[in-house]
């Protein structure tokens, strides 16, 4: 069923770009950009986002993450 998905994904990248390199990685390694998903797909209309003023949670997980990738 995704296989069709895939493949016009693959050619569009083709297509676009002159030079893609797709990576995999793990949700726990990657938890501030589905917490950013998560918020991000509540958000209404246009909205300007700043760093002053990110909720606490999400410092906590860029901070965690950074942390990580110094493992």
């Amino acid at each position: 069923m995704m296989g069709g998905v895939l493949t016009e994904l693959k050619l569009l990248m083709h297509d676009e770009f002159d030079l893609c390199n797709i990576s995999l990685c793990r949700r726990e390694c990657n938890s501030v950009a589905h917490a950013l998903a998560a918020i991000g797909s509540k958000l209404h209309g246009e909205c300007n986002l700043y760093w002053d003023g990110v909720p606490h949670e999400i410092e906590a997980l860029v901070t965690r993450d950074l942390a990580r990738s110094d493992e």
